[in-house]
């Protein structure tokens, strides 16, 4: 099962039919067994410009693990306005229904994913930012920062969302372009990804995410795809260097600059405190592994 932050709808064994993402089946296929209780209502979640998201509103026992479906544990302030019939109500989220849970808090650290509290064996100090108030990044975990490359500032104090289910760091198209011209990174159009050489590699400096007064940094070798994972993208080639930094294509200013995603995620402890409106990163042994 897939996480992400950036929609509080939880779908299970979902399936593409055109642009439509329906749960039908998965309904039909659910209703009658013991654990399940159709609500009556229906949601209908936007997911990018052309794909929809809809279906009925049950509540089950949900096992997590293996690929069948979506948890959404983006803000429940989302769900607002995706009941057809109740426009202004909100849907409760995963997090709101599980009375095991204590706190509206999740955190995500390499490997795993750890619901209503934090880990007390972190060895780090966690820095915590406020959910930002700039529109319309306010709806979701995102939080305010600015990010450097060496001494070069890629952005300023902006705007930006922390996603669990984006597997790269996303920049605003004329950022990206900067941090593109320092690193030398080209375009691949058999994967659509930005390649480097061995020698750029070797000249790559961090890249710095300045949060609340500290400083996340990326190493090198954590600016890079997983060498050894290089078969498993659509057309990569062994031996090549792929930089996972890429183009959203936005332009900056427009309250929602860059994505921080898994390949940040998997390198700093993650929590999202929904009882505090906040963001939580520390670092952890993995931040400053050569193992890509």
């Amino acid at each position: 099962m897939w996480t992400t932050t950036l929609s509080s709808a939880t779908w299970a064994m979902t399936f593409w039919q055109g642009a439509e993402l329906m749960m039908r089946a998965r309904i039909s296929m659910e209703m009658n067994l013991s654990t399940s209780f159709i609500s009556g209502r229906q949601v209908e979640v936007l997911y990018g410009p052309e794909s929809t998201g809809t279906g009925d509103i049950f509540l089950d026992t949900i096992t997590l693990g293996g690929e069948d479906g979506i948890l959404g544990i983006g803000p429940e302030n989302l769900t607002r306005g995706t009941a057809p019939n109740d426009p202004g109500d909100t849907i409760p989220s995963f997090t709101d229904l599980q009375k095991q849970i204590s706190q509206h808090v999740v955190d995500s650290e390499f490997g795993g994913i750890t619901f209503g509290g934090t880990d007390n064996t972190i060895p780090s100090t966690l820095v915590t930012s406020p959910i930002t108030t700039m529109p319309p990044s306010s709806r979701y975990w995102d939080i305010n920062q600015r990010i450097t490359y060496g001494s070069r500032t890629i952005f300023g104090l902006t705007s930006g969302t922390v996603d669990t289910d984006t597997t790269f760091l996303m920049f605003a198209s004329d950022c990206f372009e900067m941090y593109k011209a320092a690193t030398g990174g080209t375009y691949d159009q058999a994967t659509v990804l930005f390649r480097i050489t061995t020698n750029q590699y070797n000249a790559l400096q961090d890249l710095d995410f300045h949060i609340e007064g500290q400083v996340f940094s990326l190493t090198p070798n954590a600016q890079i795809w997983p060498c050894f994972l290089n078969t498993e993208i659509t057309n990569g080639v062994a031996g090549n260097i792929y930089l996972i930094v890429h183009c959203s294509g936005t332009h900056w200013g427009q309250g929602d600059d860059f994505t921080i995603g898994y390949t940040f995620i998997q390198r700093f402890y993650t929590v999202l405190n929904g009882s505090r409106s906040s963001v939580g990163f520390a670092a952890t042994p993995f931040t400053r592994a050569t193992t890509n």
